[in-house]
């Protein structure tokens, strides 16, 4: 399986935003690829979703699937991680969940509804951390993953289980253990290497369009 590491895929990501595929649209087609992939495999069902959402744009990506898996019916709650959005694509695309009513409860704000519906759920989509991850899990962010390993759902990492790190698959305390892994537009090197390929349950790489928009820029 090919890989890239975490500064490869960022220097892309910039190619392509110049190329005309704005970050934007990268984060669209990134939680777009995941809830596709939720939809296919609960086909005919309308899974009860959970998504644990962090600050970053990793958790924009979890918002975006937490939309559109409402859209399409399903009972979806998201959980902020770590505090609410610090970036403005990520904080647009919280705002964006009031049209399909999903509600949005800080981790430390969530009643026994909630926390009974985040043991029962179909899908817990873990959205914490993404490839800039280094060091530590903070507290917020164990807690949310020992309630991800406390349900009966199943656990979708998008890009890589959080805890994990990108490109030296060094796995900190506490990390996510996910049943399957949407990795953006290509692998990364934690996705085959100990301990935390086994963190990671079944890999798909997903396509969030850079590849056309570099092909496109170089025909041009």
């Amino acid at each position: 399986m090919d890989t890239i590491t975490a500064s490869a895929m960022k220097a892309l990501e910039q190619q392509a935003d110049q190329a005309g595929l704005s970050f934007r649209d990268m984060m669209y087609n990134a939680g777009a690829a995941a809830c596709k992939a939720i939809q296919r495999d609960f086909a005919g069902k309308n899974p009860l979703t959970i998504v644990f959402a962090g600050p970053g744009n990793n958790g924009g990506d979890g918002y975006i699937a937490a939309g559109l898996l409402a859209a399409m019916g399903c009972p979806v709650i998201t959980v902020q991680v770590d505090g609410g959005p610090r970036g403005e694509l990520s904080a647009s695309q919280m705002a964006n969940l009031q049209r399909f009513r999903v509600p949005v409860s800080p981790l430390n704000g969530l009643n026994a509804i909630q926390k009974k519906f985040i043991q029962q759920a179909d899908v817990v989509v873990d959205a914490m951390y993404g490839t800039g991850f280094r060091g530590e899990m903070s507290e917020d962010a164990r807690q949310a993953a020992a309630m991800m390993a406390a349900s009966q759902g199943q656990v979708w990492a998008l890009d890589l289980p959080s805890g994990v790190e990108c490109d030296t698959g060094r796995a900190a305390e506490g990390a996510v253990k996910a049943d399957v892994t949407i990795a953006f537009h290509s692998a990364k090197p934690a996705h085959v290497t100990e301990p935390a390929a086994a963190l990671c349950g079944r890999v798909e790489v997903a396509d969030i369009g850079i590849g056309q928009a570099l092909q496109s820029q170089d025909a041009n």
